[in-house]
């Protein structure tokens, strides 16, 4: 028989059953929670109903143009497909979108859509809706105006529902184009004295000699207008701005009679080594390279110091006597994410067998695995051996030999300017010369145009910094400018 303590017993547990109940009924997938006006939805606790791929078919750019009348106007459409068209899908808080944003202009009023997802069938309808209103039932592969965020609704076998907001972000600015700015310059910095530039950490360097002494002009990059101007006492008269080189971290430069400075900020200079003859080239990511006797040597970036016997001699091929000795110009750079490469470009005087109106151009390649670990990578490049591109006369596509010859990689390809070229004189600054299979030809690009009005180019420094941003100095004229797309933000 029940006594009073037992019923009541009965009813509290009966009573917390029925709200543990309630608890799983109104935390499952199935949601009367959720409010299209206000943009609020559960996650669900199971996996029944839930989108597992998103991606993008071919999207569409519209170009309008007048027609042959000059007053009506007609529009075609080009299209492309985005570099990364998956979109990201962020589980918990049920959203939808793409993490680097589509290309400007892009029409997003027809955007096919591949969905896959877990569930029965799904269904969508726009975010500014009443809550009230009509859902439309989608198949993968249709188009959605996407102009603004849109809800994806997947509803599961047992009726569970999940709602997801998807929205489609857009650059506004063109990603292929590039605007160069005028930097604010210095009388100092007129072209009159040899001047060399080179990025630093946060900023630029420009580093000249003015009758004899020698002095830094950096530019910070969060600093949009004055340069700092320092000298650098530790750097002796003998100094020969024309070799500064750097790797973004550090700066190198000899001095005519062979001793090499090293420097973290281009004003304070150390003693890093001695060797007659020597003439810095440039940097890869371990090694410093310089020539010195008609051939190319190399010694690790990691020493304190070099002694000469530090220095390796780089193995050439058979064309030694065509290594380029004036006018010369080197860049290194990641080819792929298992190549690095190293292009040495320039003239050579009084040859019977040179192309005098042609630059020079040499290269040296290597694998470069990272799980090969350093040591390895080293040795790889170290063993590499430089190669000249070997010509023809019927090679229309190569690189003029130009006064003040600049190569930078950038974008994905070499792109190389000067002065004039001596055997084709009158013309300079034409344009930029790009190259897209590792130097082999050469032509002028209409994707970047120089800024107009450079002057004779009797000074020249070209070089790309930590930012992606490109530094044009001409005769007293500083620009700066960077491709757009190599300035988003990913989302």
């Amino acid at each position: 028989m029940y006594t009073n303590a037992k019923v009541m017993y009965l009813r509290l547990l009966v009573g917390a059953l029925f709200i543990m109940a309630a608890s799983v009924i109104w935390t499952g997938c199935s949601t009367d929670y959720y409010s299209a006006d206000e943009d609020e939805s559960t996650t669900a606790s199971n996996d029944a109903c839930y989108i597992s791929t998103c991606y993008f078919g071919n999207l569409r750019i519209p170009h309008v143009v007048k027609a042959s009348d000059g007053v009506t106007d007609s529009t075609y459409y080009t299209t492309y497909v985005p570099d990364n068209k998956y979109l990201t899908i962020d589980q918990r808080a049920l959203s939808v979108q793409n993490r680097d944003s589509v290309a400007k202009n892009t029409d997003l009023s027809k955007v096919p859509m591949y969905i896959l997802y877990s569930g029965s069938y799904m269904e969508w309808r726009k975010k500014d809706t009443f809550e009230e209103d009509e859902w439309t039932a989608f198949n993968s592969g249709d188009s959605l105006d996407l102009r603004e965020p849109l809800y994806m609704r997947v509803i599961a076998v047992n009726g569970d529902k999940r709602t997801y907001t998807v929205k489609v972000n857009i650059h506004l600015q063109d990603g292929d184009e590039l605007v160069w700015n005028e930097i604010p310059s210095h009388t100092g910095l007129s072209g009159i004295y040899p001047m060399r530039m080179a990025a630093t950490p946060d900023g630029v360097i420009a580093l000249m000699n003015d009758n004899g002494s020698i002095v830094a002009y950096t530019h910070q990059a969060s600093n949009s207008g004055e340069w700092t101007i320092q000298s650098c006492p530790s750097l002796p008269d003998k100094t020969d701005v024309m070799t500064l080189v750097g790797n973004g971290n550090a700066l190198f430069v000899n001095t005519t009679d062979g001793s090499i400075y090293r420097s973290t900020d281009g004003v304070q200079w150390t003693l890093a080594g001695t060797l007659e003859g020597i003439r810095l080239l440039g940097t890869s990511q371990y090694l410093l390279y310089g020539l010195r006797n008609g051939s190319v040597i190399s010694a690790r970036l990691d020493l304190s110091e070099w002694n000469p016997e530090d220095w390796t001699e780089n193995g050439l091929d058979d064309l030694k006597d065509l290594l380029p000795c004036e006018n010369m110009a080197f860049v290194h750079y990641a080819q792929n994410e298992a190549q690095h490469r190293t292009i040495l470009m320039g003239y050579t005087p009084d040859d019977d067998n040179h192309f005098p109106m042609d630059a020079i151009v040499w290269s040296k390649a290597w694998s470069h695995f990272n799980n090969e670990g350093k040591e390895q990578i080293i040795h790889n490049e170290s063993a590499g051996e430089w190669m000249m591109y070997s010509r023809t006369w019927d090679d229309l596509w190569q690189m003029p030999m130009l006064e003040n010859l600049q190569v930078v990689y950038y974008n994905g390809k070499l792109m190389a300017i000067g002065g004039e070229n001596p055997y084709n004189p009158g013309k300079c600054l034409e344009g930029i010369y790009e190259s897209e299979d590792n130097g082999l030809t050469w032509r002028i690009t209409g994707n970047i145009n120089l800024p107009g009005n450079l002057g004779t180019g009797n000074s020249i420094c070209w070089i790309v910094d930590n930012d992606n941003f490109l530094w044009l100095a001409v005769d007293g004229k500083i620009y700066r400018g960077r491709l757009n797309k190599l300035g988003f933000d990913r989302q």
